[in-house]
């Protein structure tokens, strides 16, 4: 079966469906036809473009790429790179090409191109916006952003901090293309130690119109003498503007060092408790039933929760054991954790103490104190919570008798005599019971089973869609191409979403050698709204698919681009 492409005049809905009859001959494998991928939708008059073409066939030569005189009047091939991928069942052939616009060419709008050839089979046509600038951009101009491709900044929440102060370091990198053989210099620092506070965070970001790639990185820098700093850090790559491309040069950027002032332990702290400088302090406690009556001897589980604002969770003290006439407290175990809220570190402490009451009466239990220093207004703050009051019982006796009859009496005899008549009547009636239960259980094994037959053959494709994309966390171009010629199989029609923006995306990354991650693919396949009730009711996570975080950060988008590991 050889693929031609429609005419042009032959209108909208031909050219549809000669797009829908390219996917589902490359996804059925009973013809070798090529897929075209724009990387970029739109340009600027004198822009430049990528674009992906793929080809399988048995031979492992590449077939003759070539295009119409039509194509040279608007564009210019500038760069072009072929590579051949070897599969189980024959070979996959690649060509990245990039596409400027020529300077006498003053085309804009919707550019429609004749498709591309690859010996016998055709590519889709070429499709692509030219929009007029909105900004003129000089040549200084362009050529001095187009030379800051790399930078990298590095920060602290505080430049002044307490020795033994715990501080946020900030590392940001803005770089453009993809990355390769990256180095990044080490955290290094004096009179300070520190340790990485979660992963590596990356994300698209938009600057002065220009499209960055941003990783991030924090640090937990606790200060421990004076002087304090923070040395210089280097970064740098090779970028490429897309996988496999073999121009690409170095670039290099350095952070400056940061200089801390340091400020020494205060005199009027108590020599006695343990150095605490923080943001703030709070306190809570979980102790169950306190309006309930306990005896003397019980012993209850106290847990007490320490928050600490601007400081880490195994810097916070421990309370000790206590005892007392009226109770004893012991510890047990804590917990740390330290993690992010509002950009403010936040450290907590959750210890475990078993509370064991000695006597009867009204028990007032201590009250928790913990002294601390204010860092931003400089002065020493007490936290204290008052635990509550228990009422206790005294403990009650437990009879070491009973009163039974004697086992030489005749009554004992006769009601043996009776037991076993009784027991040898509930035995029988146990076995009927038992058989009982495992008939209807056999029963209502097989009506599960038939309703459940029931239910799969009667599913409708668009649930056989999100159980597919479920079972797999991450996606690969073939995985994607599999799974629309299995709904062609189904439906007997190529998938509807095809020629939406959302799915064309999802194929444009996916070719370009990226795996997109199952909560994406479900939101080009489902749609918002059929997304967010086959998801749920497929089991997958809501936050997934919630779009508000998205609007509420729209200069924000996720990244498909390799992920970067200095």
């Amino acid at each position: 079966m050889r693929l031609t492409p429609c005419a042009q005049s032959q209108g909208l809905f031909q050219g549809l469906f000669m797009l829908m009859s390219l996917l589902i001959s490359a996804l059925s494998g009973s013809a070798h036809a090529a897929l075209l991928t724009l990387m970029q939708p739109s340009i600027e008059p004198g822009g430049s473009f990528d674009i992906l073409i793929e080809s399988q066939d048995q031979a492992g030569a590449p077939p003759q790429l070539g295009w119409s005189p039509e194509l040279e009047k608007h564009f210019q091939i500038t760069w072009m790179d072929q590579s051949t991928e070897s599969l189980n069942q024959g070979f996959q052939h690649r060509w990245l090409l990039t596409l400027r616009q020529r300077p006498d060419d003053a085309s804009t709008g919707m550019l429609t191109l004749p498709p591309f050839t690859l010996g016998n089979d055709r590519t889709q046509p070429l499709r692509v916006m030219v929009t007029p600038p909105k900004v003129k951009v000089t040549p200084q101009t362009a050529q001095s952003t187009h030379e800051k491709v790399i930078s990298i900044h590095q920060d602290l929440n505080h430049r002044q901090a307490y020795a033994g102060q715990t501080l946020v370091y900030r590392m940001e990198i803005l770089y453009q293309g993809y990355p390769f053989d990256p180095s990044l210099s080490p955290l290094k620092m004096e009179g300070a130690q520190g340790r990485q506070l979660g992963e590596p965070i990356e994300h698209q970001v938009t600057l002065h119109g220009q499209r960055y790639q941003e990783a991030r990185w924090r640090d937990l820098i606790t200060i421990n003498q004076a002087p304090a700093r923070i040395l210089p850090r280097q970064f740098s790559a090779r970028l490429s503007p897309f996988p496999g491309s073999h121009q690409s040069r170095r670039h290099q950027a350095e952070a400056p060092a940061i200089d801390i002032e340091v400020l020494p332990k205060p005199a009027e702290f108590p020599e006695t408790a343990t150095w605490l400088p923080a943001e703030g302090l709070a306190l809570d406690y979980d102790l169950p039933n306190t309006n309930h009556a306990y005896q003397a001897g019980d012993t209850l589980q106290l847990t007490v929760y320490l928050d600490a604002v601007g400081q880490q969770g195994r810097l916070l003290p421990t309370f000790p054991r206590l005892e007392t006439e009226d109770y004893t407290v012991a510890p047990v175990r804590h917990h740390v954790q330290d993690r992010l809220v509002s950009q403010q570190l936040v450290g907590n402490l959750q210890q475990v103490m078993l509370v064991t009451l000695k006597r009867s009466g009204s028990i007032q239990l201590p009250t928790l104190s913990v002294p601390w220093w204010d860092v931003e207004r400089h002065r020493l703050r007490h936290t204290e919570l008052a635990l509550p009051t228990l009422k206790v019982v005294p403990a009650k006796a437990v009879s070491s008798s009973t009163d039974s009859p004697s086992a030489n009496s005749p009554s004992t005899a006769q009601t043996a005599v009776n037991t076993g008549t009784v027991s040898s009547t509930t035995a029988d009636a146990q076995t009927s019971t038992q058989w009982s239960i495992l008939i209807a259980s056999v029963l209502a094994s097989l009506v599960s089973i038939g309703v459940i037959l029931w239910i799969h053959h009667r599913q409708r494709p668009q649930q056989r869609l999100a159980r597919r994309i479920r079972n797999q966390q991450h996606w690969s171009h073939r995985d994607i191409l599999n799974l629309l010629a299995d709904w062609a199989s189904w439906t007997g029609q190529p998938h509807p979403a095809w020629q939406k923006p959302g799915l064309l995306r999802v194929l444009r990354h996916a070719a370009a050698g990226h795996r997109i991650p199952q909560h994406l693919l479900a939101q080009a396949l489902l749609g918002r709204r059929h997304a967010r009730k086959g998801l749920k009711r497929q089991g997958f996570t809501r936050l997934a698919i919630n779009r508000k975080k998205q609007t509420q950060h729209q200069h924000r988008s996720q990244t498909l681009l390799p992920p970067l590991y200095p």
